[in-house]
């Protein structure tokens, strides 16, 4: 059962992960499990075997986990678009992944957008489109966003959730207004460490740190708006330190609504990717191989043990190069399969002129990106589906490899992700909590 991977806690609890359902499921210390031979045949294994928790002896697991990875890879009935009307932004990260693309982009006007996203609609017909608002940063220009989602609600798209990807330091009341016209549901905002540590990363164009005014940005947006705010950190070797650092000064800022049962806070980790060209600060601080997996683990282990709530850090999904229904669409119209890609041709799906005069061709190219030969080479690997899900594309693309894959290192995280999974529980389909 290769599926299935376990591990006895400290506690005296056994953890088990089943890779195919992205799902896990702490045993009680009473069943006095050591691994997962002594969980087979313990009575314990028949609940799990009942609830489907276990697959049946006369299932294939690899037919099985195959049948999973399409299912979600083809899921037709939502439609995912995250769109990059500018590159324009007030900011100058230090990491930025943009800063070696070409910024100067005339932006379409807002009829030529919805057209787009209503032409990708049409060559799929979901029931649901969800929309993501990236940038540069999309919060610059208000007025354009107010327009383009109005023509896109006067298009009749059946448009479900509308998100944000912001810096935070762009929230005033033209902003919150259009918040609150178009129910943006969630606000990615970026906080680096504590102040002193993101006020060196995260600056204006004339140096000045931007931890106060987002802070302050954030208690506008829970004060006059009803969208959840997720504090999103990118962790790498000069800030990883310093997290737990980073809560207590939220937690000053902000008490219980870190902690209490609205869910209004939430939090995000990230690592450091290498922008396309190079990046003197990224090349300095990017862990490579297994650090960059020791430091991930080390943060969310301080971040769950500080009682906040994480968003869901299991690979549910795959990435938007993955799936057939995820689309990134650039300033000038032109459709892309990986956000971090953007601009960049090897990622490139369509033209904008190819996607409305022949939309076939948004299908067509789907293949070389949805079934890459990736697919055949790791379908029967033991961490293929729930756990790797095939490497980061972007990341071998910038190290000038074919592919990403070190197993040795995927092996080395399954015990660190076992012993996070015996800490946690869901506290709603998208995040998890410290388990008392």
């Amino acid at each position: 059962m290769a599926y299935l991977f376990g591990k006895r806690l400290r506690t005296g609890e056994f953890v088990v992960y089943n890779k195919i359902l992205r799902d896990f499921r702490i045993i009680d210390k009473r069943y006095n499990i050591h691994n997962l031979q002594e969980l087979f045949k313990s009575p314990v294994y028949y609940d799990l075997l009942n609830e489907k928790f276990i697959l049946p002896s006369y299932l294939n697991e690899h037919e099985v986990n195959r049948y999973f990875n399409n299912k979600i890879k083809y899921d037709l009935q939502k439609l995912y678009i995250t769109d990059v009307f500018s590159f324009d932004c007030n900011l100058k990260c230090l990491y930025c992944m943009q800063q070696n693309r070409n910024k100067k982009q005339d932006i379409m006007s807002p009829t030529e957008r919805v057209n787009l996203w209503k032409r990708i609609y049409e060559i799929f017909w979901p029931r649901e489109i969800v929309i993501t608002l990236f940038g540069g940063e999309p919060f610059l220009y208000p007025k354009y966003l107010n327009d383009l989602l109005t023509k896109a609600t006067d298009a009749l798209l059946p448009i479900s959730r509308i998100t944000a990807v912001t810096n935070g330091t762009m929230i005033n009341k033209l902003v919150i207004d259009v918040i609150n016209k178009f129910n943006i549901s969630d606000i990615q905002i970026t906080i680096d460490g504590p102040s002193i540590i993101h006020d060196k990363r995260r600056i204006t164009k004339n140096g000045k740190g931007s931890w106060a005014l987002i802070v302050n940005n954030i208690k506008k947006l829970l004060n006059d708006t009803e969208t959840r705010i997720i504090i999103n950190t990118v962790i790498d070797l000069s800030n990883y330190k310093y997290y737990g650092s980073m809560i207590d000064e939220l937690v000053e800022e902000f008490d219980h609504l870190l902690f209490d049962d609205e869910n209004r806070i939430v939090f995000n980790i990230g690592t450091i990717c290498r922008p396309e060209g190079g990046c003197e600060f990224v090349d300095a601080n990017i862990p490579n191989g297994y650090l960059c997996k020791d430091i991930y683990y080390s943060v969310l282990n301080e971040a769950i043990d500080k009682g906040i709530k994480v968003v869901n850090f299991l690979n549910n999904s795959f990435c938007v190069n993955r799936k057939e229904n995820e689309f990134v669409i650039h300033p000038t119209g032109d459709i892309y399969k990986c956000i971090s890609g953007v601009g960049i041709d090897d990622f490139k799906l369509c033209s904008y002129n190819e996607v409305i005069k022949e939309p076939e061709l948004v299908l067509i190219n789907s293949a070389r990106f949805v079934e890459s030969n990736k697919d055949f080479e790791c379908n029967n690997c033991d961490f293929y589906g729930g756990i790797c899900n095939g490497g980061c594309n972007f990341n071998s693309y910038t190290l000038g490899k074919t592919k990403e894959c070190d197993k040795i290192s995927m092996a080395k995280e399954i015990d660190k992700l076992l012993d996070v999974l015996g800490k946690v529980k869901w506290i709603d389909v998208d995040l998890f909590i410290k388990r008392e």
